[in-house]
């Protein structure tokens, strides 16, 4: 381990490995910090069908590893810790964790995030037993069943279209008056033969023994109760980036301000992936955003931080 590594990234999803790659075959000593395991969030996905050169398609876990593999082949050293804090200013930047510190010239910020949730009795209980989310895209358990998709977004109104060609019925549920997606995803939608739209309501509840059944509504404050063999919540993402408030410039929705180079407002600090801004929050774009971050931290190490 070296007294101060090249570059410590904080986040073992596409975003970090793909930073991870491109850091340690540039022959910087680089480290991974995750606190999951190989792949961060693709620990949890099903069938990755739309990463490129994956035509069969591919297990979340199994591109994870494969990730992961990929990176220590070439040097990068890894981690399995919690970031518990940072200090970005002057030429050492410190990075510490839930087992020890870890001194870097460069860092790259790729913790990705975490779904919101919607609080209700069944959901805890019932996730990954017919509770889902937006990384669910695994349709085959629910074809020809009725579902329910929660959300108003264009995230929420891409998930019922797509469960729209294999589920029974598709129940959108959101709780304002009107959708905020894009024109283009609402009128697709309303044009969906087996998609009703149900506005003004909220979740009260997910019923179901072992796995979902249902689902209770509170709408105009009567509760109505649906059959559903899943739901799907899409209500919106929180990025990992409390360590980082006051310490480098957030958007008002928490992601890092970024520049094309994912350099953030302080030099020598990158932010890549679901934590930084605009993000498309796929993970071929991560690994792209990975990539484009180690390249800019290796300008930034080659130039002795005069710039990125």
């Amino acid at each position: 381990m070296p007294e101060v590594y090249d570059i410590v990234i904080i986040g073992g999803g596409p975003a970090g490995l793909g930073a991870a790659l491109y850091g340690s075959r540039g022959l910087h000593s680089t480290l991974i910090i995750e606190r999951e395991g190989p792949g961060g969030q693709l620990r949890h996905a099903g069938l990755v069908e739309d990463y490129p050169g994956m035509p069969a398609g591919i297990g979340g876990p199994e591109l994870g590893q494969a990730m992961w593999d990929q990176c220590t082949k070439f040097g990068a050293e890894t981690v399995t810790a919690e970031a518990t804090g940072v200090s970005l200013d002057g030429p050492v930047r410190m990075v510490h964790t839930s087992v020890g510190d870890y001194r870097a010239k460069t860092v790259i910020l790729a913790a990705g995030g975490v779904p919101n949730t919607l609080g209700v009795p069944g959901e805890s209980e019932l996730r990954g037993k017919g509770v889902f989310d937006y990384r669910a895209r695994d349709f085959a358990a629910v074809t020809g069943k009725p579902v329910v998709v929660v959300g108003g977004g264009d995230t929420a109104l891409t998930h019922a279209l797509a469960l729209g060609q294999v589920a029974g019925k598709v129940t959108l549920v959101h709780r304002g008056s009107s959708l905020r997606a894009w024109e283009v995803y609402q009128q697709a939608v309303e044009r969906g033969p087996n998609i009703d739209l149900t506005f003004g309501a909220t979740v009260a509840a997910i019923l179901g023994n072992g796995s979902v059944a249902g689902v209770r509504l509170n709408r105009g404050g009567q509760a109505v109760e649906l059959d559903a063999a899943a739901i799907y919540v899409d209500i919106g993402f929180r990025p990992n980036t409390a360590l980082y408030q006051g310490k480098v410039a957030l958007q008002d929705d928490g992601r890092v301000t970024v520049d094309e180079w994912m350099l953030s407002s302080i030099p020598g600090i990158f932010a890549a992936g679901d934590v930084r801004s605009d993000t498309a929050r796929q993970a071929i774009s991560a690994a792209g955003d990975g990539c484009t971050a180690a390249i800019a931290a290796d300008h930034y190490l080659q130039n002795a931080g005069a710039g990125h």
